[in-house]
């Protein structure tokens, strides 16, 4: 057994494990720039989306029967944290360490985003969401767990909806860690599609008004049952671990069937497509083979584009056609670039992938500053529409590459600083469970030969 502090869950490495590969260590601190590229792409279709409800309108109506540009987008984002997410769990071995490093990724911009949504509502730019004012306590508590959005309160800016499926998929994957499910990832991913598509329009939605709770105290709930989880995750003690993972794992399986914002299928088919990325992922590790990984992700791709058709929100062959093409294009665009893993990618694009998160925050909270203006040119010819379009998104990689070095890669810093010093508090966590004796891909470096920073959302 390893050296641990006592008390704490002990594995037994072997000379496939990550905890004592130190080549292993460095070359996954390489930056993966197809994973960046495609951030990229990811990102600018959302923008594409958002501006084009102000410019653009002609372009959009071309496009906009066939497939949904932000839907694509973030179902774009969705595969690729399935692919990268658990791998950072699994390369660290470390609940604590994944979590540290997920709070100081994600959160504060979350804060700067709201903070200056919040901005544009006091000085009467555009008002939040009325629910967010009538229900200010709820809605503040959901948003502390990223989770508002499965307790059908507002996200402040709106873009941060997607962060509550993000954050379900985190905690779905520490409880599997913990119970040693987590290498079951193509069984996961086609159950949760056919579960999506057999059962995902006629699953019993207990509501939260049904249960007798009212969004405040369900918000409240929730958070005390998210921070003790977690706190249990990452305590590093065997009994605590399960504990927390058993009240996480509880807490996400709940949160999917009492959602009232969308049909259970929705979800559902969100982490379908995110176990098919980790599917893929766990494939190109040689830990699966691809004859079996393959058809299981065609599976998964059918039955998450099955599960919304027959929605009765969605059954017009128009709605059919824009929601099997955005699912079809964002998995062709990650089959794509997986293919191309191994070639180098335009620098540029590779840029707004790394700093894609401050774009996805912020882009919007530009869009609603400077929607009146865009507006005034919105019958204009398409190149004068074309220029508002390419300044506007100039603005918005300009102040995100801003955001990126003064919020996010110091905060990632601080993050690392305090897991740290927690681990000299606490002693050890837990080490990572032993790996499956297949050869390690080394992974692309990227041209700009930054480090990684594995599971970066967006």
């Amino acid at each position: 057994m390893t050296n641990c502090h006592p008390g704490r869950l002990a594995l037994t490495p072997n000379r496939y494990s990550h905890a004592v590969l130190p080549q292993e260590a460095r070359t996954t601190r390489v930056r993966l720039g197809w994973l960046d590229a495609l951030r990229g792409i990811a990102v600018l279709l959302v923008i594409y989306e958002h501006v084009s409800w102000h410019v653009l309108r002609a372009l959009r109506g071309y496009t906009q029967p066939w497939f949904d540009a932000g839907r694509t987008g973030v179902f774009l984002f969705f595969i690729i944290s399935g692919y990268i997410v658990p791998a950072s769990l699994e390369r660290r071995g470390s609940l604590r360490g994944f979590w540290f490093s997920r709070i100081f990724r994600l959160y504060p911009m979350i804060v700067v985003g709201t903070g200056a949504a919040l901005l544009l509502a006091v000085t009467g730019t555009s008002p939040v969401d009325p629910v967010a004012t009538q229900k200010t306590a709820a809605t503040a508590m959901a948003s502390a767990t990223m989770l508002q959005d499965l307790l059908s309160l507002p996200s402040t800016p709106a873009v941060l909806w997607s962060l509550s499926y993000e954050m379900i998929f985190y905690l779905t994957i520490s409880a599997l860690f913990v119970f040693r499910l987590h290498r079951l990832s193509a069984q996961w991913a086609v159950l949760f599609g056919g579960v999506a598509a057999v059962l995902g329009g006629v699953l019993p939605v207990a509501t939260i008004a049904e249960l007798g709770l009212g969004p405040r105290t369900a918000a409240g709930l929730v958070l005390v049952g998210m921070v003790t989880g977690l706190a249990g995750l990452m305590s590093g003690r065997r009994a605590a671990v399960i504990a927390g993972a058993a009240v996480v794992g509880g807490l996400a399986a709940t949160l999917l069937v009492t959602t009232t914002r969308f049909p259970a299928w929705y979800p559902l088919s969100i982490l379908a497509a995110m176990f098919a990325g980790t599917t893929a992922y766990r494939a190109e590790r040689g830990e699966i083979r691809w004859r079996w990984a393959g058809p299981a992700i065609v599976a998964v791709a059918l039955l998450t584009v099955a599960s919304g058709l027959p929605d009765l929100r969605w059954a017009t062959v128009r709605a059919g056609a824009a929601w099997a093409g955005s699912l079809a294009l964002a998995g062709a665009l990650f089959a794509l670039g997986m293919s191309l893993r191994h070639r180098r990618f335009p620098r540029p694009l590779v840029w707004v992938g790394l700093i894609s998160y401050s774009v996805y925050v912020l882009h919007y909270v530009l869009v609603l500053w400077l929607g009146p203006y865009l507006d005034r040119h919105g019958a204009d010819r398409w190149p004068v529409q074309a220029l508002f379009a390419a300044g506007f998104v100039a603005l918005v990689l300009a102040v995100s590459g801003l955001s990126y070095r003064l919020v996010e890669l110091p905060m990632q810093a601080f993050g690392r600083r305090v897991a740290a010093a927690v681990d000299r508090l606490l002693g050890p966590d837990v080490p990572v469970p032993p790996a499956p004796t297949a050869p390690i891909p080394r992974p692309q470096a990227a041209p700009d030969g930054r480090v990684a920073t594995a599971g970066q959302l967006g």
